[in-house]
């Protein structure tokens, strides 16, 4: 009976590491597994008219842009992983933007240990265009009404062409976070494409696996882990000890 109760203590000691744990990724359907833009906002400006003037869409390949079949991506990508990824043409009747957005609201009470926007995209331009105004891509957090932009790259073709297979981009907003006072606050993640000219230039575009983790887990827990796995050990050696004493009579 004295064992068993050492090994429930043990168990109850070992969970207690994780018990203050609170990590919460912000973002819903960020990888578009569901196969549609649940959660999200899709905001195409005046695209969607076909071939080259493909707003975002969900698809399962690099067809869903509508724009393929213009070297180098007659074969576009396909999802990074999973079944699904959001794309759009990069091109169409500009000036117009092609957003791509989802609302959250979000609550601290003290200082977070970790905050990090992650997300993947793939991008080409067909080779034999040139366009003199760069096209953008540009990822936007919105908090309280207050525009941050996390991230902007520019576009400037010269008629060689352009593939960027998925590339991963992790951004650590730990500090932005913290900034905040404690309470509840509303958020805009938006990620924007803009094309400022019309039909200069066959792209295509893809987003996939999304995600704003927050790791909460209280600062004055942090020394914790340390004392819990001394008294861990501890009672692992009382049952071992307990054990063979057993084992001795």
């Amino acid at each position: 009976m004295k064992l068993v109760l050492t090994f429930l203590l043990v168990i109850s000691c070992i969970s207690s590491l994780y018990a203050n744990a609170a990590i919460v990724n912000l973002v819903n359907n960020g990888g578009f597994e569901s196969g549609s833009f649940d959660s999200w906002i899709v905001l195409n400006s005046n695209g969607n008219t076909g071939n080259c003037d493909n707003g975002f869409t969900v698809g399962s390949s690099g067809t869903a842009t509508g724009c393929t079949g213009y070297a180098p991506f007659n074969q576009f990508v396909m999802p990074q992983s999973g079944g699904f990824a959001a794309y759009n043409s990069f091109d169409g009747n500009g000036p117009q933007t092609f957003t791509l957005q989802q609302n959250f609201t979000f609550s601290i009470s003290s200082p977070i240990i970790k905050a990090d926007l992650n997300w993947w995209d793939a991008v080409a331009f067909g080779s034999g265009y040139t366009f003199s105004q760069p096209r953008t891509f540009s990822v936007d957090l919105t908090i309280d009404g207050i525009v941050n932009n996390l991230f902007t790259q520019s576009f400037q073709m010269t008629g060689q062409g352009l593939f960027q297979n998925w590339e991963l981009t992790s951004i650590d907003l730990t500090n932005l976070i913290n900034s905040l006072s404690n309470g509840t606050h509303s958020a805009t993640l938006a990620f924007k494409n803009y094309i400022p000219q019309s039909f200069s230039g066959p792209g295509s575009f893809g987003l996939d696996n999304v995600s704003l983790v927050l790791d909460s887990t209280p600062r004055q827990a942090v020394p914790e882990p340390v004392s819990i796995a001394l008294l861990c050990l501890g009672f692992i050696g009382i049952a071992v000890s307990q054990k063979r004493r057993t084992k001795n009579t």
